[in-house]
């Protein structure tokens, strides 16, 4: 025995990172640390074991055609000197169940020797994990750009509301202006597409009918098509209840929708559909993202140009468009990134020239669905009545925006650039501060960090936070919850109105 694994070479046998054993054919004579480290166990506790104690029967068929092995088929055509290859799950260890590529031959006419490679399995891991690492890079990028984006476009907002509200302009004045509100409009649509792939997990979840949703956004949808696009929605008359954020919900059905339109440059025809769908173990195989289990599905498809493979296999990925500069390129890594937050999954179909289908597949939740509240009115805003608020913020054009809404509706201001600079001017101020409104995250200190040592001073001030990052990174800092004031930016003078609002009353 020790010959034998001397002519493989001793260093190599214990450095190979692949499992490796000699065999008689029925007890291992041999084996490397990586096959027992994968085992739970020693080298020295696998010698002597029968080979059927390791490997499991045969899952799938050789790579030769041969069709599917048990062990002893693989050993007899080892020994007649047909080298075979077979997947078998390992036994025990923490490798335990994992499909493995066993690939025995001949070494002399007593002995054969296996190499234990990962199945096929391991390597759609592989490229999951890849793919999950890439994703995660790009949830980060588009995250950053979208706060930075953010901080820009309040001014844009803003002013343009400002100048709106001008009776001296004129109409062509006016229809300039209202072309740079709407196009500002377009990009905060955008801005928040960025922050969905930044996201991990979806924010004001409900149990929510995909019918009623739909449902609801399909005049908005009617109005978003040109006239040679025709829009069809069929609902399933069972309830459809999933655990959802039922702005994302919108955000899925539009994407999807316009995506179809664009693919039917010289018109046809668009079909929405809400579905149920349950799906046992067996019917998942070859997609290992999805789930056992009842699923709420909208199905969105066209009679468009379709995709060819090359296109489909690209599809989903951030920035991919097929529509030139007229494209961002996020809608459906948008949608597939939401579908994941809410744990389900998306399934693409496409043929050129005939079309493409899209299923969205959402769990399903015996959650009962909240009935509105009846005679409430929504909060109007209110005008400042003299209160003092102190306004901490690190970027120069949500500092002025801040301020001249603050000042235009009736309140007075305090500006400080950093946290240590808005406590430099408490400390030398003499006047009581009624707000701080304060950005979540500075050079020098957080916004939870500055409303601490604020109401250590004023116990009973409030605090309003401002924030462009994701829900993530607002609760990372503490203040994702329902009675801590979060303003999202960009806000527009009306938003951050009735957030000052609410928190004074």
């Amino acid at each position: 025995m020790i010959n034998h694994i001397s002519n493989l070479g001793a260093t190599l046998w214990r450095a190979m990172g692949d499992g490796a054993l000699v065999t008689d054919g029925a007890l291992v004579l041999g084996a490397n640390r990586a096959l027992a480290t994968a085992l739970g166990t020693t080298e020295e506790d696998l010698v002597g074991r029968p080979l059927t104690d390791l490997f499991a029967t045969s899952l799938a068929a050789t790579h030769d055609g041969y069709g599917p092995y048990t062990i002893g088929d693989l050993v007899r055509d080892a020994a007649a000197g047909h080298p075979g290859r077979a997947s078998f799950e390992l036994r025990g260890g923490r490798a335990g169940g994992r499909e493995i590529e066993l690939h025995l031959e001949r070494m002399d006419p007593t002995t054969l020797v296996g190499l234990v490679q990962r199945g096929p399995e391991d390597g759609v891991l592989d490229v999951r994990l890849r793919e999950a690492q890439r994703m995660e890079s790009v949830g980060r990028l588009a995250a950053g750009i979208a706060h930075d984006f953010n901080n820009m476009l309040s001014p844009i907002l803003v002013y343009s509301d400002l100048l709106l509200d001008d009776a001296q302009l004129t109409e062509v004045q006016s229809e300039q202006l209202g072309v740079v509100r709407s196009a500002a409009e377009r990009c905060r649509v955008l801005s928040r597409r960025l922050l969905d792939l930044g996201r991990r997990r979806p924010s004001g979840q409900r149990a929510a009918d995909l019918r009623q949703v739909v449902s609801n956004l399909e005049p908005l949808l009617q109005r978003s098509l040109s006239s040679d696009v025709r829009l069809e929605v069929e609902l399933t008359s069972a309830e459809t209840v999933v655990l959802a954020d039922p702005s994302q919900i919108e955000q899925i059905v539009s994407n999807l929708v316009l995506n179809a339109h664009d693919a039917m440059p010289t018109g046809g025809e668009i079909h929405v559909q809400i579905r149920r769908r349950t799906f046992a173990a067996g019917d998942l195989d070859g997609h290992p993202d999805a789930v056992a289990g009842d699923f709420g599905v909208i199905v969105v498809s066209d009679n468009g140009v379709g995709m060819d493979p090359d296109l489909q296999q690209r599809a989903f990925e951030p920035f991919f468009s097929t529509k030139g500069d007229a494209g961002t390129g996020l809608g459906l890594a948008t949608v597939q990134g939401i579908a994941r937050q809410h744990g389900g999954h998306v399934r693409l179909y496409s043929e050129p020239g005939l079309g493409t289908t899209l299923r969205v597949y959402l769990p399903s939740t015996s959650a009962s669905i909240a009935e509105p509240v009846c005679g409430q009115a929504p909060i109007e805003s209110r005008r400042g009545r003299g209160e003092l608020i102190l306004v901490a913020e690190d970027d120069h054009l949500i500092r002025a925006v801040a301020s001249t809404i603050l000042e235009r509706i009736g309140y007075r201001v305090m500006v400080a650039r950093s946290g240590a600079e808005a406590l430099e001017l408490l400390s030398t101020s003499s006047e009581r501060v009624d707000l701080l409104l304060t950005d979540v995250i500075m050079p020098d200190m957080t916004g939870a960090e500055l409303a601490a040592r604020v109401k250590a001073r004023f116990r009973a001030v409030e605090a309003v936070y401002m924030s462009g990052y994701t829900d993530k990174v607002v609760a990372r800092h503490g203040l994702l919850h329902p009675h801590i004031s979060v303003l999202e930016k960009p806000f527009t003078e009306n938003e951050l109105a009735a957030q000052i609002g609410r928190a004074l009353d």
